[in-house]
C-alpha cells in the first residue's frame, strides 16, 4: 500500500502532494486538443495545434541532499549534509500503469502519467526508506523539456521563469503566437520552486521544466528554520508531487484556465479574518521625539516640561487628555471605525528603532506615560471607537555596545530579555537561542496585553519580517512572516485586525489585511489577490501623496474602497486630505449602489 507523508489539516497542513498545472485546452468545443502518446519507455510526444512541443520526455534528478542531525559538545543541534548519487538509476517502465520508476541506492523516484481530455497529468513520488536514517532535505528535478514553435514571449525571453509557491500560486505564462502555455504549482503546502529554467538553445525555444525544494520557511507551529527549508522527507516517508500540462489560446486568462487550482487555494486558505467594518481608520502619531533629560521623549515638544516632578506629571496628563479630545473629535467627524497609535513608547530612539512595537515596553521606555494611557485609551472607547497600537515581531533589548535600544533578529536572546519572557514550553531541545524564533507566541503576548489593558483590537505590524539563518552556510537573511504565523495568531485572537506593513503574499490575506502606501505600492488590493481570495482587503495610507499624485490615484482609491478596502487618515487634526478621503468613501458608495 502506498503511504503518503501528511500533517493534520487542522494544524495548517495538507498531504505532501504537489500539483503543477501546465497547459489546459479551453476555448470552445471546436478548439484542438493536445495529442499525447507514449512509447515502451515513457512519454514520447505531445502535439498541440499541429506542433510538436515535447523535446525530451525523460525526467532527470539534478540533485538530492540528505541531512543528519546530532548534538555538539554544547548541547546544540548541528547538521551534516551530503549529496546523493543521482547519475545512473535503474530504470523500469510499466506501459499498463504508465509508470516510470528510477531506483537509486538511497531510494526511488516514480513518475506516473495520466491523460485526461487532452491534457497530461504527472504524479512524481520521491521515497526515503527507513534504512537511510537521514532526512531528505532538498532536491531538484527536471520533469521534461519543451520546445516551442517560436521563442515564447511574456517574461521568459530566454531567461526562464522560476517562481515560489510559498503562500501563492506559482503561475508561469508562456505565450507563443496565438497559443499559450500556463504553468502553475497546484500544491498549496509545502511550497516549492517551480517554472521553466533558462532556454538551452540559441533560438530560445527549448526550456526544461524545473521543480526544486529549498524554500526557506518554517513548518507550521515550529519556532526554528531548517537549513534547507521545505519540503523535507523524513526516513520512512515519501513525498508525492502532481503535475498537469494545459494549453490554451493566448487570450484566455490564467484564472479561467486554472479555475480548479484557484478553488483549491481558497479551500486550503479559508478566510479566518472576519472584519466587516471598512470605515476609515485614524492614524495617530503622538507629538514626541528626543528631548532633554527632564523630558527625554520630548512630549508635545515642550522641552521645559519636567515629567519627573508631580507638577510636570500633572501637566503631561492634561496635555494627553486634550490631545485625545481633539483626536476623538476628528475621528467622529470622519465617521471612523477607530484609531491606531503608532508610537506609544515615545519617539526618543532614532530610525529604524523609533517604532518599538511592544506595548509592554511602555513601562520601561516611557514610564511617565504608562499611567496616563489607561485614561487616554478610555476616552476613545467611551466615544464608541476601536483602539489600536503598533506591533513588531522582534525582541527589543538594550544594546550595551551601541548604548541604545535595538531590535533583535526575531530570535529570543536570554540576555536580551528586559521583560523576562519565558518560552521554555515551546523551545525545541538542542536549538540555540539564535535559531529559536517564538514569533507567533511573542506577537500573541503583545496583543493580549494591549487588549486586556486598553481594549485594543486594531494593530499595525511594523517591519513584519525577521532575520534568520539559511542554507548550509547559515547566513542571516531577512524574510517576511509567512501565512501560518498569522493563522496561528488569528486562531488565538479572532477578534483583531492585523495590518502588516509590507504587502504579504496572497495567502496571508486570509488572516490579515495589508498596509499600502502609494506611490511605493499600489493604491488598492492587487487584482490577483482578489481573484484568489475575493474577501481580501487592504488599508491604504495616502495622505503623504502630493496633490497631483493623489488625483492620479483617486479612481484607483475609489475602486478599492468600493471593493472593500479601507483608508487611513491623519487622526489627530483636521487635515486637508481628510475631506478628500470622506469624498472617496461617498463616491465609492455611490458607485457600489450603481452596480
Amino acid at each position: 500500500m502506498r503511504t503518503r507523508l501528511h500533517l493534520s489539516r487542522n494544524e495548517f497542513a495538507a498531504p505532501l502532494s504537489f500539483a503543477v498545472f501546465l497547459f489546459v485546452l479551453l476555448g470552445g468545443a471546436a478548439a484542438p486538443k493536445a495529442k499525447i502518446s507514449f512509447s515502451t519507455t515513457g512519454l514520447r510526444s505531445i502535439k498541440f495545434a499541429g506542433s510538436e512541443l515535447l523535446k525530451d520526455g525523460r525526467p532527470r534528478l539534478r540533485y538530492v541532499v540528505f541531512e543528519k542531525q546530532e548534538l555538539n559538545a554544547d548541547g546544540h543541534r548541528q547538521y551534516q549534509f551530503d549529496k546523493a548519487d543521482v547519475a545512473k538509476p535503474r530504470v523500469s517502465y510499466s506501459s499498463r500503469k504508465k509508470r516510470l520508476r528510477y531506483t537509486y541506492p538511497w531510494g526511488t523516484a516514480e513518475f506516473v502519467y495520466t491523460v485526461k481530455s487532452g491534457r497530461l497529468d504527472v504524479a512524481v513520488t520521491l521515497s526515503n526508506p527507513h534504512r537511510s536514517g537521514r532526512t531528505l532535505a532538498d532536491f531538484g528535478l527536471e520533469l521534461m523539456q519543451w520546445q516551442f514553435p517560436a521563442a515564447p514571449g511574456g517574461k521568459l525571453k530566454g531567461g526562464g521563469a522560476i517562481k515560489c509557491s510559498l503562500d501563492n500560486l506559482a503561475i508561469i505564462e508562456a505565450p507563443y503566437g496565438q497559443k499559450k502555455l500556463v504553468a502553475c504549482a497546484k500544491t498549496i503546502y509545502p511550497p516549492v520552486y517551480f517554472g521553466l529554467d533558462k532556454a538551452t538553445d540559441r533560438e530560445q525555444r527549448i526550456y526544461p521544466v524545473l521543480v526544486r525544494g529549498g524554500v526557506q520557511t518554517s513548518e507550521p507551529g515550529a519556532c526554528q528554520f531548517h537549513p534547507h527549508g521545505l519540503p523535507r522527507i523524513p526516513p520512512g516517508k515519501r513525498l508525492t508531487l502532481e503535475f498537469t500540462f494545459r494549453f490554451a489560446a493566448a487570450n484566455v486568462p490564467a484564472d479561467r484556465l486554472l479555475a480548479d487550482v484557484y478553488r483549491k487555494f481558497r479551500e486550503f486558505h479559508q478566510p479566518r479574518l472576519v472584519w466587516k467594518d471598512r470605515r476609515p481608520i485614524g492614524a495617530i502619531f503622538l507629538p514626541t521625539g528626543k528631548g532633554p533629560a527632564n523630558n527625554p521623549r520630548n512630549w508635545f515638544k515642550k522641552q521645559e516640561l519636567d515629567v519627573k516632578t508631580p507638577a510636570g506629571k500633572a501637566e503631561l496628563r492634561k496635555l494627553f487628555m486634550e490631545f485625545a479630545d481633539r483626536c476623538v473629535k476628528e475621528l467622529k467627524r470622519m465617521n471612523a471605525q477607530g484609531m491606531i497609535v503608532w508610537d506609544l513608547e515615545g519617539g526618543e530612539n532614532p530610525h529604524p528603532i523609533t517604532y518599538i512595537g511592544d506595548p509592554r515596553m511602555v513601562k520601561i521606555l516611557a514610564p511617565e506615560a504608562d499611567a496616563i494611557y489607561d485614561e487616554f485609551f478610555k476616552k476613545f472607547r467611551d466615544a464608541g471607537l476601536r483602539t489600536g497600537c503598533t506591533l513588531r515581531p522582534t525582541q527589543v533589548y538594550y544594546n550595551k555596545e551601541k548604548k541604545q535600544w535595538s531590535h533583535g533578529t526575531g530570535s529570543h536572546g536570554p540576555e536580551r530579555n528586559p521583560l523576562k519572557d519565558n518560552y521554555d514550553k515551546i523551545w525545541p531541545k538542542g536549538e540555540p537561542w539564535w535559531r529559536f524564533y517564538p514569533v507567533a507566541e511573542r506577537l500573541c503576548r503583545k496583543i493580549a496585553y494591549a487588549k486586556k489593558r486598553w481594549g485594543c483590537t486594531i494593530f499595525y505590524v511594523d517591519t513584519n519580517g525577521i532575520h534568520r539563518q539559511v542554507g548550509e552556510a547559515q547566513q542571516f537573511k531577512w524574510a517576511l512572516l509567512e501565512s501560518h504565523v498569522w493563522r496561528s495568531i488569528i486562531r488565538r485572537h479572532p477578534d483583531v485586525l492585523l495590518i502588516p506593513e509590507f504587502a504579504p503574499a496572497p495567502a496571508q490575506y486570509a488572516y490579515v489585511s495589508c498596509y499600502l502606501q502609494p506611490p511605493y505600492s499600489s493604491a488598492r488590493t492587487r487584482p490577483h489577490v482578489k481573484k484568489l481570495l475575493p474577501a481580501a482587503f487592504s488599508v491604504s495610507y495616502v495622505v503623504n501623496l502630493s496633490n497631483n499624485d493623489f488625483l492620479k490615484r483617486r479612481a484607483e482609491l475609489v475602486e478599492g474602497v468600493r471593493q472593500g478596502d479601507s483608508l487611513f487618515f491623519r487622526g489627530w487634526f483636521h487635515d486637508g486630505y481628510n475631506d478628500k478621503i470622506k469624498r472617496i468613501y461617498t463616491d465609492a458608495a455611490r458607485k457600489k449602489r450603481a452596480k
